[in-house]
């Protein structure tokens, strides 16, 4: 039997190299960028744009339930049918659509309460720049790297850092930039990259068409897998939404930068 060499692009030691210089040079450039949006947006519309980050990333990584954490594990193990993927993907834009409903439907008071009184306009920009940025380009990057393509993930998260650099500078050059442009910055810059990404990934390395499963067996296997992490990951979400509500409402949005 004969034991095929790996393309040395997926030999741990270069994957491990790639991502480190890959992370140095995007910690670079983002905390550029931070700097220059920081300045750019005053301490109260900084503050607010991480509120809104953070927050509805923990309310999303909440009603998830660790199920990002169950679908990377399931296709590293080998590929699978196509109804995983559906299901999958189905499952983690609810949360965005319920809070995108809650936003848009609740009593009047009740968003303002949970959101300070902030424009419901901009609540839905943070939360698409929330789920956008913490959760579907985070899972793109986690079917590229089940399949160890590390280099065309770090590719592109340089790329995104790169486009964010660019379009916060030129706002800021332009006086322009407030809070809910650096919101679509984020939205436009991960909306490309996930776009980019499904483009040129190779998916028949992850999917077998051929393979079949049901839904209640996949309902299984997520139970399984999800539940002694659920409560974990609620009482994380929570805490860090906590965190970040009581700074908001007792210190005011220029503390939370």
């Amino acid at each position: 039997m004969t034991v095929q060499t790996p393309h040395y692009r997926h030999k741990l030691s270069f994957r491990y190299a790639v991502t480190l210089l890959a992370n140095l040079l995007r910690i670079g450039i983002a905390g550029i960028t931070g700097i220059i949006a920081a300045r750019a947006l005053g301490p109260d519309g900084y503050g607010t744009v991480n509120f809104l980050l953070a927050t509805f990333s923990s309310a999303i990584t909440l009603m998830a339930l660790g199920s990002a954490d169950a679908f990377y594990t399931f296709i590293s193990a080998g590929r699978r049918g196509p109804l995983l993927f559906r299901a999958f993907f189905g499952f983690i834009l609810l949360p965005y659509a319920l809070l995108a409903l809650f936003i848009a439907a609740a009593p009047a008071g009740l968003a303002a309460a949970v959101w300070r009184n902030l424009p419901a306009g901009l609540l839905l920009l943070g939360l698409s720049a929330a789920f956008l940025m913490y959760t579907l380009w985070t899972v793109m990057q986690q079917i590229g790297e089940s399949t160890r393509e590390t280099v065309q993930v770090q590719k592109i998260r340089i790329g995104i850092v790169l486009a964010n650099f660019l379009a916060v500078s030129g706002l800021a050059l332009c006086g322009s930039l407030d809070a809910r442009l650096f919101l679509l910055t984020i939205i436009a810059t991960h909306t490309g990259a996930i776009i980019w990404f499904c483009v040129r990934f190779k998916w028949e390395t992850v999917i077998d068409a051929g393979r079949p499963e049901t839904l209640p067996a996949l309902l299984g296997q997520f139970g399984a897998y999800c539940t002694p992490i659920a409560a974990l990951a609620a009482v994380s979400a929570m805490s860090a939404f906590g965190d970040k509500w009581f700074l908001q409402t007792f210190a005011g949005a220029a503390q939370q930068g």
